[in-house]
């Protein structure tokens, strides 16, 4: 009951400080500090005339919100001090009988267990000498065996150097042999190597010698079809320097040589003519060089 009394107080103590501290009022009071506790302060005074939503017996009410509270702490500590001071009293006599019969079991397991160590050492002390016979023994056996076993492993080993050092000189001749033929296949891998390397710059040349002419003359069929293109259908005067262009070729394009026959074929048959003939010639360098 007391507790639950003291919580309750405690909660109306805290709500009354919040509501003070919340207080709505955004008035210039001066450099004057507001003491929810003391309502005599200079600021508190300030603070109660100017502002409407407080009053005086607020701050009462807190004051006597403390000091309740303060009499009821004193009030739990003294019953609380009590009680600890009998509590101290009781562990204190249980402690001191909890170590009386401690001290006491200790010495009856004492002698208990003096008694056992000394059937046990004398047991362990037979139990060791008997191993020791035996073990003696043992060692004396195999003492003997393993002389026997080192003469036959030195026997065994000088054996085997000498074997080792037949074999050796064997493998020795056989792997000279062996370097030797394989001194003359790499020299003779050298050779080719050298020669394919020969071959792969040669044919890099020819190709781009290839590649040269490729451009060349993918870059004349280019410049005769737009020729082609821009005269499709024209009809040049007598005196005009490309009135005979259907029978020597554009101008651009190297001229025959004397002597060289006019083309009997009508311009538009000779013109599909020299364009698929071109466009061959085109396809057969591109698959040529697709080859290379």
């Amino acid at each position: 009951e007391l507790a639950s009394e003291f919580e309750a107080l405690q909660k109306k103590l805290d709500e009354a400080k919040k509501e003070i501290a919340n207080c709505s009022f955004d008035g210039d009071i001066g450099s004057e500090e507001v003491d929810p506790a003391n309502k005599n302060s200079p600021g508190t005074q300030k603070r109660i005339e100017e502002c409407s939503n407080c009053s005086g017996d607020l701050y009462d009410a807190v004051q006597r919100a403390t000091a309740h509270h303060e009499t009821i702490l004193q009030s739990m500590q003294e019953t609380h001090g009590k009680e600890l001071t009998a509590e101290k009293s009781k562990a204190k006599k249980a402690l001191e009988k909890a170590t009386a019969n401690h001290k006491a079991n200790v010495k009856t397991i004492k002698k208990e267990y003096g008694k056992e160590m000394e059937s046990e050492r004398t047991r362990y002390k037979k139990v060791l000498d008997r191993a020791n016979e035996r073990h003696a023994e043992t060692v004396e056996k195999l003492v003997v065996e393993h002389k026997k076993e080192i003469e036959m492993e030195k026997t065994k080993s000088a054996k085997a150097a000498s074997d080792h050092d037949v074999l050796l000189t064997s493998m020795s001749l056989e792997y000279g042999r062996a370097m030797d033929i394989e001194r003359s296949k790499y020299s003779e891998l050298l050779g080719q190597f050298a020669a394919l390397q020969q071959q792969l710059v040669s044919r890099e040349k020819t190709i781009d010698e290839l590649k040269r002419s490729h451009d060349a003359k993918a870059e004349e069929i280019e410049n005769y079809d737009n020729f082609a293109e821009r005269t499709r259908g024209l009809v040049f005067p007598p005196n005009h320097p490309y009135s005979q262009h259907y029978q020597h070729g554009p101008p651009h394009l190297p001229h025959p040589p004397h002597g060289y026959p006019m083309r009997p074929m009508p311009n538009e048959q000779f013109e599909q003519k020299e364009w698929k003939r071109q466009k061959m010639i085109a396809k057969e360098n591109q698959g040529m060089m697709s080859y290379i």
